[in-house]
């Protein structure tokens, strides 16, 4: 019972927005924004990827550098992917050791935004809505 209570606050330990990424700053996220508007939006990434013939960044078809704010082991993962230094898609959830072992559906999504526009999920308010 005490290894499951550990578990359980430690998860809601590292559910949390990366630093200085707010609901107001998603959701002014627009499909074509330059990569300078949205780092003016949002400030750097944790890491920048870039393609280079040897790294893929994964993303949408034309992604050519990704941006994450990824969380070391379990938390909250944000990712924008750019095309031609525009933006095609931005994707945020929150990853569990516990529901990458125990659970086959696909991660619950906190944000997505793409060219058929954003959608928020259950957990939005309560991580990015301080």
């Amino acid at each position: 019972m005490i290894w499951l209570l550990a578990l359980n606050i430690a998860a809601c330990e590292v559910e949390r927005a990366p630093a200085g990424v707010t609901c107001e700053k998603l959701r002014s996220l627009k499909i074509g924004m330059t990569v300078e508007s949205v780092r003016g939006l949002l400030g750097s990434p944790v890491q920048e990827v870039r393609q280079d013939g040897h790294v893929a960044v994964g993303g949408p078809e034309g992604t050519d550098m990704s941006w994450g704010w990824p969380s070391q082991g379990n938390g909250v993962r944000l990712y924008l992917y750019f095309g031609h230094e525009r933006l095609l898609y931005a994707d945020s959830w929150i990853r569990t050791m516990l529901r990458d072992l125990f659970n086959n559906e696909g991660r619950p999504v906190l944000f997505k935004l793409n060219s058929d526009g954003l959608q928020e999920g259950p957990d939005f308010q309560r991580i990015y809505c301080p």
